[in-house]
């Protein structure tokens, strides 16, 4: 539609009987022409014998205006969404990468000082030595005596940590370091460590890996590399 085209047609438009295949080429074709849609805005303010009016852009053209700012909007929305998924992820994918582990080997003729062998507790490292650690775990709670056996508190604490339950293995861990027990507390203190790092406490876990480093250990080169690994990482 052109300008001649239009102008006979704005008073139909303004009372609202313009036909509907007219309706969507007026409407555009005001929508491009600033000096057909002032014309139809004055004859709107005549109509309505209003003297004064500010010839402003018709309401429907905020439509065009809004599109690309809610379209940047929608995109701004989705990437954020994304990376408040993924970034958390990535970093807990990265304290497990940081803190892998093995768990201790358990042999069933194994003991240190002042163990002796008892018929509960070897039924437990059996489904140990099998990764059943959540098995392992309910038996070695049944063990007589458990919460004073250091040996029992130690593979305690390695099946909570090898069943992601993080809290309760320190527990574990820590009650072996407090009795300062020669026989487990180098193992307490790097699985301590390990424990750490994957609940993000990087600076806990280093103080211990430093000191464990410096000791006289079988746990110093992994205390060593893993402390290097926390220094190294992104997050």
């Amino acid at each position: 539609m052109n300008c001649a085209q239009f102008k006979p047609l704005i008073d139909r438009y303004i009372i609202g009987n313009l036909p509907e295949e007219n309706l969507e080429t007026f409407e555009a074709h005001y929508f491009e022409c600033d000096q057909c849609f002032s014309l139809l805005k004055s004859v709107e303010r005549l109509q309505s014998k209003e003297i004064q009016f500010p010839i402003t852009t018709h309401k429907k053209r905020s439509i065009y205006i809004w599109k690309p700012i809610l379209a940047f909007s929608s995109i701004v929305l989705i990437f954020l969404t994304t990376y408040l998924i993924l970034h958390p992820l990535n970093r807990i994918r990265e304290l497990y990468t940081i803190s892998n582990f093995s768990t201790p080997a358990y042999l069933q003729s194994e003991t240190r000082d002042g163990e002796e062998p008892n018929e509960k507790f070897s039924e437990a490292m059996k489904y140990y030595n099998i990764r059943d650690y959540r098995r392992a775990l309910d038996l070695l709670k049944r063990v007589p005596d458990a919460s004073q056996n250091p040996q029992i508190i130690f593979f305690e604490g390695i099946c909570n940590l090898s069943i992601d339950k993080k809290e309760d293995a320190i527990k574990q861990f820590d009650a072996i370091i407090s009795t300062m027990n020669s026989s487990y507390y180098d193992d307490a203190l790097f699985y301590k460590a390990v424990a750490l790092i994957r609940l993000n406490r990087k600076g806990e876990a280093s103080i211990i890996l430093k000191n464990l480093s410096d000791m006289f250990s079988p746990y110093s080169s992994r205390a060593i590399t893993m402390f290097e690994k926390i220094r190294d990482s992104k997050n």
